[in-house]
């Protein structure tokens, strides 16, 4: 190999593992990219400065069952009997094993605080009632008017489950009575409850997918008897549902807390 062409070489070498040098350095510290003017780590970085604080305030206020303390990269939750539970941490261990957790909510009826579980990718929720009980859920869960119930509405393209779930409680645990995953992609969202027995919502999907038409059709959850049925009602409107999220805490909201996601108040 003659000299200039072992020059070019190892000035591409050089540039490839800048590059690379780079990538990581930002992806490992996407507060820099924000500061430095990248616009795709700003609503990572704004969400988890949000919960960081909403997760803040929460262990300041000290009642409240279970209780929760965290210590540098693990929250320990102590429910009304038996030993602690822990959620530990686990950085740089990987796709298959990397987890952060945050206290994202307490709640007073039923007893029960909700824990935010960040993947490497996905993200999830932990919902751990006053005796201890695990409740592993895809997304906020809403109760219903009597508290004896809650729909979690996940709405993921990529990454995440995308579906819905409905939990009923028995005893002092919460049972899933429903877990519907759409055959196509239809991205539901939450309206309302509607009374104890009625989950109001609405989801985006392709009409006629040949045209490219896009509507926003109603549906609803009926429970009938011991079983919920999801139901899609004859009612559209044009083009697809507003991709809000409007039924979670604004510093919950992965997309920002305005209305649309897309960082405009308008």
């Amino acid at each position: 190999m003659d000299r200039k062409k072992l020059i070019f070489l190892i000035v591409g070498v050089l540039i490839v593992a800048g590059a690379a040098s780079i990538f990581y350095f930002y992806k490992m510290n996407p507060s820099a990219l924000n500061a430095a003017g990248g616009d795709d780590s700003h609503e990572t970085e704004d969400f988890f400065a949000r919960i960081d604080a909403r997760e803040t305030g929460l262990l300041a206020a000290k009642d409240g069952s279970p209780k929760v303390i965290r210590e540098v990269r693990t929250l320990h939750v102590t429910p009304t009997a038996g030993e602690p539970i822990v959620f530990k941490d686990c950085l740089d261990c990987g796709p298959e094993k990397d987890v952060e957790h945050y206290l994202a909510d307490r709640f007073t009826d039923p007893a029960a605080v909700l824990v935010y579980r960040q993947f490497y990718e996905s993200d999830d929720y932990v919902l751990v009632t006053a005796d201890g009980s695990q409740h592993e859920i895809p997304s906020y869960p809403v109760f219903s008017p009597d508290k004896q119930s809650f729909v979690a509405v996940s709405a993921a393209e990529a990454f995440n489950w995308n579906g819905v779930e409905v939990w009923e409680k028995e005893g002092t645990k919460f049972q899933r009575k429903l877990r519907y995953e759409p055959k196509g992609s239809e991205l539901y969202r939450f309206t309302k409850w509607d009374g104890n027995d009625k989950i109001l919502l609405e989801y985006s999907h392709y009409q006629d997918p040949d045209s490219g038409k896009a509507v926003c059709q109603e549906a609803q959850i009926v429970r009938h008897g011991h079983t919920w049925t999801m139901e899609s009602l004859n009612k559209f409107k044009d083009d697809f549902c507003p991709y809000t999220e409007d039924w979670i805490p604004e510093a919950l909201r992965r997309y920002g807390k305005d209305a649309r996601g897309d960082g405009s108040n308008n």
